[in-house]
């Protein structure tokens, strides 16, 4: 996300100072280790404690030991996400032409949800390794301090152009990929995904182990089918610029967002696959779908032609998706 000579600047804007900004950021952001530490945390499952103790002792360890110094500056802790999520509705509001400027209100609302989301993360992984600390995170202060200081945030002109640089470009170059090689690539990484995944529900039993594999193989293709339809819908919604208008016209938080409007096996995935699956799709009865979504029905500003794009690409892409699927016939 933004570079960090972008987070130092707006960190001493609010009177913090540039040393600590620097090294919260290289915490937050070391690529040897999680990289947006916080918003992703490393996988310390069970299977790991009981499996591999070894690993576990020291991927918990190195976690509890960067979150006690992260807990030594808590709001730069903080802003260094907020800022993080900042820059993609900057970038959302420039895709669709609407000043961010003008939006304050909707912009920190759904900060602050993102925020309360990360923070309840933290607390819930510290429940399972009780000598870790997480940064005590200042709601009330740190929301007000985004708020005083927006318009100046946002008109920061190295904060401006990083985000059209760095996210609307791509956005821009992304969309001119066709169709049906994008949707092909999607199909190849939703696959690529899973290698290596195995869940974790399913005992490995010296006892019928070929029956073991062949379920986990099962769960392995349904997991990738499913990424493979939330990839195809976020595709369509971000071409359509549905994800752009939500993200800055609403004022949830970016995963409730990917949760009841993108997500295959929830909401308007769901629905969306079930109509691809069973049979030809009209463009009535998916826009009858993208219509119920509640999400959607809440934003009173977004223009029909987004919708209507949008359905659009759901239906352009609905043959290829069953051209890799051989008709769905095992789903």
């Amino acid at each position: 996300m933004p570079s960090w000579e972008i987070h130092n600047e707006i960190a001493v804007l609010l009177g913090f100072d540039r040393v600590s900004s620097e090294l919260v950021n290289r915490l937050i952001d070391d690529t040897d280790y999680v990289h947006d530490l916080g918003r992703r945390v490393p996988r310390l499952g069970i299977k790991m404690m009981f499996f591999d103790p070894e690993r576990f002792v020291k991927k918990s360890t190195d976690l509890a030991l960067k979150l006690l110094k992260l807990s030594r500056h808590p709001d730069l802790f903080y802003l260094h996400h907020a800022l993080d999520l900042l820059a993609l509705r900057m970038a959302s509001a420039i895709l669709i032409g609407c000043d961010i400027r003008d939006r304050k209100d909707c912009v920190i609302e759904g900060v602050k949800h993102d925020l309360n989301e990360l923070d309840y993360k933290l607390r819930k992984m510290v429940r399972d390794l009780p000598s870790a600390e997480i940064p005590i995170y200042r709601r009330e202060w740190l929301v007000e301090k985004l708020r005083n200081n927006y318009q100046k945030i946002v008109g920061m002109p190295g904060f401006v152009g990083w985000v059209k640089e760095k996210i609307v470009d791509r956005r821009v170059e992304e969309d001119k990929q066709e169709i049906g090689h994008a949707v092909k690539l999607l199909w190849e990484r939703s696959f690529r995904a899973t290698e290596g995944w195995s869940p974790e529900w399913i005992p490995n039993t010296l006892y019928n182990r070929k029956l073991v594999e062949e379920v986990k193989a099962a769960v392995r293709a349904r997991r990738s089918l499913g990424i493979f339809f939330h990839e195809v819908n976020k595709l369509a919604a971000r071409r359509s610029r549905l994800f752009d208008y939500v993200l800055v016209y609403g004022s949830d938080a970016l995963s409730t967002i990917s949760e009841k409007l993108l997500r295959s096996n929830r909401g308007l995935g769901k629905e969306v696959k079930r109509a691809i699956l069973e049979g030809e799709p009209t463009p009535d009865r998916v826009r009858e779908i993208v219509s119920q979504n509640w999400v959607i029905s809440g934003l009173k500003e977004i223009p029909p032609g987004v919708i209507d794009t949008y359905v659009g690409l759901l239906l352009e892409a609905a043959p290829i998706m069953k051209t890799y699927l051989g008709g769905g016939d095992d789903m």
